[in-house]
């Protein structure tokens, strides 16, 4: 009787106490929770960054009664931009060359706020079409314009010119490319229509 009770007084003190580890068992799960560890830290930092808005795209495209070579040449100066774009306030040269590389300064407006920016021309084909690329403190500006000889209805010499472009606001502030979205295509619409308009009057 008093075997028995000895017996399950020690398998219950083995019971409470549970079997012992070795040194060697412990290093060995230290080494495994180090590596859970590293996994978890690399597929962290493998996560891509948040992608950047998308830039808002603008177009138009509109046919204008005068000849190709100088629809090309007034369009392409961007001092002439303010006497068609509704949205540029002022234009001005800012150095003396005439086709890649040629900068201006301009004053824009956006919901009557306006702001100064600088426009590069990066790609020129003399009487075909040109890009360029438009930098202000809050948005960026790419332009592109094509230009193809048309005839009128009255048999004139007509001009077709064809704009690409997009708009993108910059830092905390493109958050609200989703709410401005649509007024930005109407900017490309205004920009057709005010060329059309400028022609219409000349």
């Amino acid at each position: 009787m008093q075997a028995s009770r000895l017996q399950t007084r020690v398998h219950s003190q083995a019971t409470l106490t549970g079997p012992k580890c070795s040194p060697r068992a412990i290093r060995r799960s230290k080494v495994q929770v180090s590596r859970q560890r590293l996994k978890v830290q690399s597929a962290s930092s493998s996560t891509p960054p948040p992608s950047r808005p998308t830039a808002v795209p603008i177009e138009f495209t509109v046919t204008v009664p005068s000849p190709r070579e100088e629809v090309f040449a007034f369009v392409s100066d961007f001092a002439n931009i303010a006497k068609w774009d509704p949205a540029v306030l002022y234009a001005k040269h800012k150095n003396d060359l005439y086709g890649k590389g040629y900068v201006a300064d301009t004053w824009v407006t956006l919901r009557g706020i306006p702001s100064p920016m600088e426009f590069e021309m990066k790609e020129f084909v003399e009487g075909r079409g040109f890009a360029c690329r438009g930098e202000a403190p809050a948005s960026v500006v790419e332009d592109r314009f094509e230009f193809d000889d048309v005839e009128l209805d009255d048999g004139g010499e007509g001009t077709r010119v064809n704009y690409t472009g997009s708009v993108r606001l910059r830092g905390i502030l493109s958050v609200l490319h989703p709410l401005l979205a649509d007024e930005f295509k109407r900017v490309g619409t205004d920009m057709g229509e005010g060329l059309v308009e400028y022609y219409r009057i000349e």
